[in-house]
């Protein structure tokens, strides 16, 4: 009779031939645990980097894009969106209410150290914005001609428009490009600006209590890890190495 490696209980048949682990929550999560603990070892090993431990683990989804070129169809099925939004603006109205942004930004520095995080994932939540339209709505073209002063409403469309790239990633958001959204933060959608994913928690946890900025983000798919990076401060080294 096998054992659990770690609650010593008698492992299934079914579990002995899946591994040496039961199916308690508490054990997978230690066995996953010890498992990313190996491999940033091995990858702090490979890049000669010293004090693996002091870079916490933040597991982020897999998301490998590809560039395309900008369908005219789908640029001109965004067009029709925007100014269906106009339109509907018009008639409807929006309360001033909606028209400002109450939650707190991010500051410069923090901003850029998550943004080495999603760097590593390379953008999986923008795969979403392909059926949703960037996820722009009525509060977000509002706020954006409430900021710039002297900006005309029937103006927003074009200007949208125009920051369209030549080519976006396959089967995602149109405006994400080779180095990631195109749109300036003040131009996208409350949710694109504040979604975090729990990878991006868990770094911004370790970056607002420690003044190192450290973490060691890994890319895991299908309960394999496929690539990881260690970021400290402004750097960031990847694992493999990138060519």
């Amino acid at each position: 009779m096998t054992n659990c490696l770690y609650c010593n209980t008698p492992l299934s048949r079914h579990e002995q031939f899946a591994g040496t682990i039961c199916g308690n929550w508490r054990c997978r999560e230690k066995f996953l645990e010890n498992q990313l603990a190996g491999y940033r070892r091995e990858a702090a090993q490979a890049l000669d980097l010293a004090q693996a431990e002091t870079f916490p683990i933040a597991v982020v989804p897999y998301w490998e894009p590809k560039l395309v070129p900008l369908a005219p169809e789908d640029r001109q099925l965004l067009a029709d969106f925007l100014h269906g939004l106009i339109v509907s603006e018009f008639s409807e109205g929006v309360s001033s209410e909606l028209m400002l942004d109450s939650s707190q930004p991010d500051s410069p520095d923090m901003t850029a150290q998550l943004g080495l995080v999603c760097a590593v994932c390379q953008g999986f939540c923008c795969f979403h914005g392909a059926a949703n339209n960037a996820f722009l709505d009525h509060k977000t073209l509002m706020r954006f001609v409430t900021e710039k002063q002297g900006l005309e409403l029937c103006e927003v469309v074009s200007i949208y428009l125009d920051y369209l790239p030549k080519e976006h990633c396959h089967n995602a958001c149109l405006y994400q490009g080779e180095q990631g959204c195109v749109l300036p933060r003040e131009m996208r959608a409350d949710i694109c600006n504040n979604y975090q994913c729990g990878g991006l928690r868990t770094a911004r946890e370790r970056f607002a209590t420690s003044a190192d900025n450290r973490a060691f983000v890994v890319v895991r798919h299908d309960h394999k890890i496929l690539r990881s990076a260690f970021i400290n401060g402004p750097s960031i080294l990847h694992y493999p190495p990138k060519a």
